[in-house]
C-alpha cells in the first residue's frame, strides 16, 4: 500500500469527499481494499462503543481482537495509550467524543505503523523443492517467505503458510503473497491444500477469488482465464467483486474468463502436480552395471546393493547367429549395445515393487534413424498388465506424445517427457518415483534429462503399483519389451547404446542426480 493509499483512508475516514477516488484505487489493488475493510471495521467498532455506556468493554473489545493478531508488541502498545482515558468517563457526549475520537486517531495511526511493519514479517516458508529456479537462482528449502512476490520461473516449490495451508507452485508462476490467509496468483499454476476448519484462507487470481475446499488446483493463462479444479471437496468460487458465490463439486472445474464468463469444464487433475518427493537418503541402497567388464558373458553388479543383494547381468540372444558386436565405448569405460533384433541383458533382480519410492538413472544414446518398432524396453520390470509394469523406453507411440521423448509406462498408462533424444548423443537419464499414499504417474515421477528436470507433454492419471510377486512377474530387463511373451506385440527390443545403469531405492534430489551425472557416483566425497 503506497502513501497515496494511506492519505485516501485518511481523508475517507476524516468524512472527505474522496470515495470515488477510493473506490478506483481499490479495484487497482486488492490489498488496499482488504487494509480499507480492516480499518472501517475499527472505525465501527469504535463508533459503537462511543456511543454507548461500556468504555470498559470497549478497551476490552479492542484488546481481545489486537491479541488475536498474534502481536502481542502492538496489542500492549494500544492498551497503554487507550486505558488512561477510562477515567473520564462522563455524561458530556462532547466530551466522551472527543476522547473517542483522539482513540480513533491513536489507533489509525498505529494501524499505520503495523501495516508498514508487516512486510518484514515471515508469512511462509519453502518447505519442499524440486529444480525450483527463480530465473538462473536456486529456491531453497526453508527459505522465508514475507509479504510480496514469490516468482518461480521453472521448477516446483512447496510453500508452507503459518496459516497451515500449503500451495505445491509449479513454475513458470508469480505469485502475490499478502497475508498468511490470502494468496494471489498472477498467472501459472498452483494447487492448494487447506486444513479441515480453515475457513478464513483466499486464492485470488486477477478476476477470482476461492475460498474453501480441501485441495484444488487453479491455473491463470496467459489470456487471464482463471481454472479452478477441485481435486478433494467442494470449493466456493466467484468473480471479485460479486456477492454469491459458485460452487465446484470434487471433480468438477470452472473456468472464468476476462469478460465474466464462467464455463464448466473437465476436471483435468494431471494438470497438476500434487506432491513432492520426501527427504531422499543420503547413502541410499543401490545397484551398478557400469558395463566396463564383461566375464564369460556376465556384467557384473556393483554398489551396495539392495537388502543386502547385489544381482549380476548376464547376455542374452533369442539364437547365435547375427550377433552384433555388443561391447562400445560408453560415457564412462565402456557401455553396452543392443541391436533392437537379438539381444538383451537378463537379471534376477525382481525389480522395487508397489508404490516404493525409486530412482532408476542411466546414460542412454538413441540412433538418428530411430523407429518405433525399436523403441521398447531400455529397462523393465514387473507384471506386463494395466498398470502393474514398470518401463523406461524412448516414447514409440505416436497416439500417447511426440516420438523419441523418454516414456515411463505402466502399461495402458504413461508419463512422457519433452526433449526428444534421437540425435545419437549421450544423455544422462533420471527417473524419480516418490512413493507414499495415491502414488500417480501424473503427481509422484519426474524425469530429467542432463540433469534438468523435464517438463512432462503427455502424463496419464493412473496409480503405481508395480506387481512383483505374480507368476508372470519378470525380473530387471535391459533391452527386451516387457510384453514379450504377448503375441499381439510385434516390437521385441530397444535399438541403441546403455552405459552406467543405477538404481536406488530411495527418490534422489536433483542435486544427487547432477552430482551422479558428474562424477559417476552419488558419494560427494568424489
Amino acid at each position: 500500500m503506497t502513501d497515496k493509499h494511506q492519505e485516501l483512508i485518511a481523508a475517507y475516514l476524516n468524512g472527505e469527499n474522496v470515495a470515488e477516488e477510493l473506490l478506483e484505487a481499490c479495484k487497482q489493488d486488492q490489498s488496499l481494499l482488504e487494509r480499507l475493510a480492516q480499518l472501517c471495521a475499527v472505525e465501527r467498532l469504535i463508533s459503537h462503543h462511543c456511543n454507548n455506556d461500556g468504555v470498559d468493554a470497549f478497551v476490552d473489545e479492542i484488546n481481545r481482537r489486537l491479541i488475536q493478531r498474534n502481536d502481542p508488541q502492538f496489542a500492549d502498545a494500544v492498551v497503554s495509550k487507550i486505558t488512561p482515558w477510562r477515567k473520564y468517563r462522563t455524561s458530556n457526549g462532547i466530551l466522551f467524543f472527543s476522547v473517542c475520537a483522539a482513540i480513533l486517531l491513536l489507533l489509525f495511526s498505529l494501524v499505520m505503523w503495523f501495516v508498514n511493519s508487516t512486510s518484514d514479517v515471515e508469512l511462509a516458508r519453502v518447505s519442499n523443492v524440486a529444480s525450483a529456479l527463480n530465473l538462473d537462482v536456486s529456491i531453497n528449502e526453508n527459505e522465508i517467505i514475507k509479504e510480496g512476490k514469490f516468482n518461480i520461473t521453472s521448477g516446483y516449490a512447496e510453500v508452507e503458510l503459518n496459516s497451515g495451508v500449503k500451495l505445491l507452485v509449479e513454475g513458470p508462476t508469480l505469485l502475490d503473497v499478502k497475508s498468511k490467509d490470502h494468496v494471489l496468483l498472477s498467472t501459472g499454476s498452483v494447487v492448494a491444500k487447506v486444513p479441515k476448519g480453515n475457513q478464513d484462507f483466499v486464492l485470488s487470481t486477477p478476476n477470482t477469488e476461492i475460498k474453501s475446499g480441501e485441495e484444488y488446483g487453479v491455473s491463470v493463462s496467459k489470456y487471464g482465464v482463471s481454472q479452478v479444479h477441485a481435486l478433494k471437496g467442494q470449493v466456493k468460487t466467484r468473480f471479485i467483486n460479486q456477492k454469491d458465490f459458485e460452487l465446484v463439486q470434487e471433480h468438477q472445474a470452472m473456468a472464468f474468463d476476462v469478460n465474466h464468463q464462467v464455463e464448466i469444464i473437465q476436471n483435468n487433475p494431471e494438470k497438476f502436480m500434487r506432491s513432492l518427493p520426501g527427504k531422499s537418503s543420503k547413502s541410499p541402497e543401490y545397484l551398478h552395471w557400469s558395463f566396463d567388464e564383461l566375464i564369460d558373458g556376465v556384467y557384473q553388479c556393483r554398489g551396495k546393493g539392495i537388502d543386502g543383494m547385489c544381482y549380476n547381468a548376464s547376455v542374452h540372444h533369442i539364437d547365435n547367429t547375427n550377433i552384433t558386436n555388443y561391447v562400445i565405448n560408453g560415457q564412462y569405460g565402456k557401455g553396452v549395445y543392443i541391436d533392437g533384433a537379438n539381444t538383451w541383458l537378463q537379471t534376477n533382480f525382481q525389480g522395487i515393487g508397489g508404490n516404493n519410492p525409486r530412482t532408476v538413472s542411466f546414460w542412454l544414446k538413441v540412433p538418428k534413424d530411430f523407429t518405433p518398432k525399436n523403441g521398447y524396453g531400455v529397462l523393465s520390470w514387473g507384471l506386463s498388465t494395466t498398470q502393474s509394469a514398470w518401463q523406461i523406453s524412448p516414447n514409440p507411440q505416436i497416439n500417447d506424445g511426440p516420438l523419441g521423448r523418454i516414456r515411463v509406462g505402466t502399461n495402458k498408462a504413461q508419463i512422457i517427457g519433452s526433449t526428444d533424444i534421437r540425435d545419437e548423443r549421450w544423455h544422462h537419464v533420471s527417473v524419480v518415483l516418490f512413493g507414499g499414499v495415491n502414488t500417480n504417474l501424473s503427481t509422484h515421477v519426474l524425469i530429467y534429462i542432463d540433469g534438468e528436470l523435464e517438463q512432462s507433454s503427455d502424463k496419464s492419471i493412473a496409480n503405481v503399483y508395480t506387481q512383483l510377486s505374480h507368476p508372470k512377474s519378470k525380473p530387471l530387463m535391459m533391452g527386451r519389451n516387457i510384453a514379450y511373451t504377448n503375441p499381439k506385440y510385434k516390437f521385441k527390443f530397444f535399438k541403441g547404446w546403455i552405459d552406467e545403469v543405477f538404481i536406488f531405492n530411495a527418490a534422489l534430489s536433483q542435486q544427487q542426480i547432477q552430482h551422479l551425472m558428474k562424477h559417476n557416483t552419488i558419494d560427494n566425497n568424489s
